[in-house]
């Protein structure tokens, strides 16, 4: 019951962020790129409304700011809710964020955000359905099972540190242990970069949506 309390606890607070996060014209063009293509082009070609385009943030940025925040988030709900164990921290991760990804899909892209008034960038002649694609909330959906994926086991590894060390030093031999450690760091890495390279990461409403 408690863990299903922190589910609902923490997509409410993130819906509420979400809300607060749009409703105006200055709110609505820092999500700027959360926004379908149809409506990025004819804001660019807006005389007033180009001058508000913010600035794009790199892929490797994108990443690892978003990477670094939820495992934050999960390592203090991890603190305050703890887990038994290295397997049970990560799968609640896991579950959480995945979780979490697909109430930003379902609730808050689909359902909220194509529908509201709040998004409606002010002074933009544009038609509502050209607001409703779906294209970039399901790419950002996808993109994003990787991003919670590596977040979930970062928090993981973080909070069972001396768990995953003690079963490392079960290991005969130091060359086993570093040979261990190198695998890890060489994997974590990989996944990195094939994120960073494939694309530019998920855009969780307006917070992931600069992703």
């Amino acid at each position: 019951m408690l863990k299903i309390l922190v589910l609902i606890l923490l997509y409410g607070f993130f819906f509420l962020m979400c809300y607060l996060g749009t409703g105006t014209l200055k709110k609505n063009m820092k999500s700027f790129y959360s926004y379908p293509d149809e409506i990025q082009n004819r804001v660019r070609s807006n005389d007033l409304l180009v001058a508000m385009i913010p600035k794009p943030k790199t892929m490797m940025q994108s990443f690892v700011s978003n990477l670094i925040l939820f495992s934050v988030v999960f390592v203090l709900v991890g603190l305050l809710f703890p887990q038994e164990g290295f397997v049970g921290c990560f799968v609640y991760f896991l579950i959480l964020g995945q979780g979490l990804n697909l109430f930003d899909l379902l609730v808050i892209d689909l359902v909220w955000w194509r529908n509201t008034k709040r998004t409606k960038i002010e002074g933009l002649d544009a038609d509502r359905e050209l607001y409703r694609n779906p294209g970039k909330h399901v790419d950002a959906f996808y993109r994003g099972m990787l991003m919670f994926l590596c977040a979930a086991f970062i928090s993981a590894v973080v909070l069972r540190t001396k768990e995953i060390y003690s079963i490392l030093g079960s290991f005969e031999g130091t060359l086993t242990t570093i040979f261990i450690t190198i695998l890890f760091c060489t994997v974590m890495f990989l996944a990195i970069w094939t994120a960073v390279a494939l694309y530019p990461m998920p855009q969780l409403s307006s917070f992931m949506h600069g992703f």
